[in-house]
């Protein structure tokens, strides 16, 4: 429901990725601006400081970015429980990319 909403009012308001273009904000801080937007923003979960819990699966941060996910962190991602994960890179590891291609289609 929530990613038919984006995809629908990107649709209806192409204006608004003119804010992003040129910038170099991640995708989920894109999408979870889009989230905080939508009628469903009710659905985020905030702590007592105020703070939200991510949807994205990151590894430990190093040097404020995140290490690329590879295969052999597909365990910690499924258990996870979050939506999302960053960050991939098809020349570090495919196989990671293509366990969730293959999950997500039905192949395994």
């Amino acid at each position: 429901m929530v990613a038919q909403w984006i995809v629908s009012f990107i649709d209806n308001s192409p204006s608004f990725l003119d804010i992003f273009k040129g910038s170099f904000l991640a995708e989920e801080k894109f999408i979870g601006t889009l989230i905080m937007m939508s009628p469903y923003n009710g659905w985020l979960i905030f702590d007592e400081n105020g703070k939200s819990h991510s949807l994205t699966y990151t590894n430990i941060i190093t040097n404020n970015h995140p290490p690329v996910l590879c295969f052999e962190d597909i365990p910690n991602i499924e258990k996870s429980d979050l939506f999302f994960a960053r960050k991939f890179d098809l020349n570090f590891d495919c196989n990671v990319v293509q366990y969730f291609y293959n999950k997500i289609t039905r192949q395994i």
